[in-house]
């Protein structure tokens, strides 16, 4: 069979040669359902030239209205995700809208969660998992596309979810304060909140692998930050203060800026071997002190530009899995 031609692909789309001509060449506008025709003959037909005509069709389409959640604007983490996102949605030729949450009430996050999709094509939240969060997700998913972000939802009605492997992240935690801790001791993970799957699920590895692995160190009960850095330097603080022969702390959450604080305020520096999320200006500055031993990262900037594809359609050729797990980074003073 010789090459294919214009003309093939017009008579499988039931249109004029000049029709597909058109689509090709950007000569004069063409409905956006005799375009998807015409695409799809050409995949169905192998035609060389169908790359060009699905980025015609997007080039003349209407940029798509893309919103995102995220927590706390004063948590540089956030911060950098948020650039790391609006970049990659200007390269998608997408319209971005950024909203930040002031707090973790559910009736807080719902509302702007609903205020977000208004005006929106498709959205992503980082949100804890509640029920009226849930119902919240459920309703918006029959008319749009909802993505989850860094902690998933209970609900199925979620689109997907791009993060990472949360219980990894927790046993991975474990396993170096195992390693690198002078002596067997108390041990303890601090999470934003409960209602965070994610923070459950780092929680329970946590404390499953010591169990297993370490059982001569001491669980503790988590500390509840609330994603607030004054919250978690109090309770580092008081902890501290209540067990002085500390062996391990797991920083799970934001609000890390408070818990370096409080270790930096100990008489004896380092003497708890300590473990933070991600890689910031601040963590970064901790592992270099030496208040930080070892800091795990969630590759956002792969995330951002993985999510952008999925939400602006740019990957048509298939389904996001429901569950997208990034690998998780680790970094020590020796390799920032």
């Amino acid at each position: 069979m010789g090459r294919l031609r214009i003309a093939d692909v017009a008579e499988r789309a039931g249109v004029g040669i000049a029709t597909v001509d058109r689509v090709l060449n950007r000569r004069a506008p063409v409905r956006d359902e005799t375009m998807q025709k015409v695409l799809a003959a050409a995949e169905a037909l192998g035609y060389h030239n169908t790359s060009l005509l699905r980025r015609r069709m997007e080039e003349t389409r209407p940029p798509k209205r893309l919103g995102v959640l995220l927590q706390r604007r004063s948590e540089p983490f956030y911060q950098g995700f948020a650039g790391l996102l609006t970049q990659a949605a200007r390269s998608g030729r997408a319209r971005m809208r950024i909203e930040f949450c002031p707090d973790l009430a559910p009736a807080t996050v719902s509302d702007r969660i609903t205020d977000l999709a208004e005006g929106c094509d498709v959205i992503a939240v980082v949100a804890a998992d509640h029920p009226r969060i849930s119902a919240t997700v459920e309703a918006l998913a029959t008319r749009m596309p909802v993505f989850t972000l860094l902690s998933d939802l209970g609900t199925q009605a979620r689109t997907a979810f791009f993060g990472v492997d949360h219980r990894k992240a927790g046993r991975l935690a474990a396993w170096s304060i195992a390693r690198l801790a002078r002596r067997p001791g108390p041990v303890v993970v601090m999470v934003g909140s409960h209602r965070y799957l994610g923070h459950e699920e780092t929680e329970i590895a946590f404390a499953e692998f010591f169990r297993q692995s370490a059982p001569d160190f001491e669980v503790l009960p988590p500390i509840v930050s609330l994603e607030d850095a004054h919250m978690a330097k109090e309770g580092v603080l008081d902890l501290l203060g209540r067990r002085p022969d500390l062996a391990g702390i797991y920083i799970a959450c934001s609000g890390f800026s408070g818990a370096i604080a409080a270790l930096r305020e100990q008489a004896e520096p380092g003497r708890a071997i300590t473990i933070s999320n991600e890689l910031t200006i601040e963590t970064r500055a901790g592992l270099e002190s030496g208040v930080l031993d070892v800091v795990l990262g969630t590759p956002i900037d792969q995330i951002a530009h993985d999510l952008i594809g999925w939400m602006t359609g740019s990957r048509p050729e298939s389904e996001p899995a429901r569950r997208n797990l990034y690998p998780i980074t680790m970094h020590v003073v020796e390799n920032i």
